[in-house]
């Protein structure tokens, strides 16, 4: 809309940052409803530690968004030796095309918005065994509350599935290089309109499982 490329290199850094922060918000979540269980009522020092973990991610994506971009000679020519087939002028009016160096902040980036969920699921894992352990033992709470802690988990532990629909994209990406499918570019489309789905589908996935929400 505005034709800045900063601008809009700004805005897939905000992108990128949160969907990054969705993952680790996911984990955060397991871990507070574990010490809302065990401890009856979270600890100051484990809420305050809710901001620390947005940390990381915060800064490296200050890092990428402030990399600098490359010219609009520059990008023309690697464009062509790349992709010689593409139509510069032609796409310039659909499409707004950005370059960038592969510098150190933008390999962080890419590799903590593609790997940051792994060490997640593993969190997930571990802190789901041990809530159904807490929650089958002899624990000092009603069997109403614990009926409630487990459709709590029931949804973070649905909501936590919602990443990996994020696979469909991937197996058509790779349909298409190995020429099993039709390209289009259309599909180009397709992360964007799962990332939508899924972002949607989290919050309306509380109403179904958590009780008083429940219509």
């Amino acid at each position: 809309f505005t034709g800045s490329s900063r601008l809009c290199f700004i805005g897939s850094s905000l992108l990128a940052s949160g969907h990054s922060h969705v993952y680790v918000l996911l984990g955060f979540s397991f871990c507070y409803r574990y010490n809302a269980i065990k401890y009856s009522s979270p600890r100051s020092g484990f809420i305050i530690s809710g901001l620390a973990v947005y940390l990381p991610n915060l800064l490296i994506h200050i890092f990428f968004a402030a990399s600098p971009l490359l010219d609009s000679t520059e990008l023309r020519r690697i464009v062509a030796e790349y992709h010689p087939t593409y139509d510069y002028e032609d796409r310039a009016r659909v499409e707004l095309l950005i370059g960038a160096e592969m510098n150190v902040p933008i390999k962080m980036s890419c590799l903590w918005f593609q790997c940051v969920i792994l060490p997640v699921y593993a969190i997930i894992v571990i802190v789901s065994i041990l809530v159904n352990r807490l929650l089958t033992s002899t624990l000092k709470m009603s069997e109403k509350s614990k009926q409630m802690h487990r459709e709590i988990m029931k949804c973070l532990i649905f909501q936590a599935m919602l990443p990996l629909s994020y696979f469909v994209g991937i197996g058509i990406h790779i349909a298409q290089e190995k020429l099993l499918t039709v390209e289009s570019i259309d599909i180009g489309h397709l992360i964007f309109t799962i990332s939508a789905m899924t972002l949607s589908a989290s919050p309306f996935s509380t109403l179904y499982f958590i009780q008083p929400y429940r219509m």
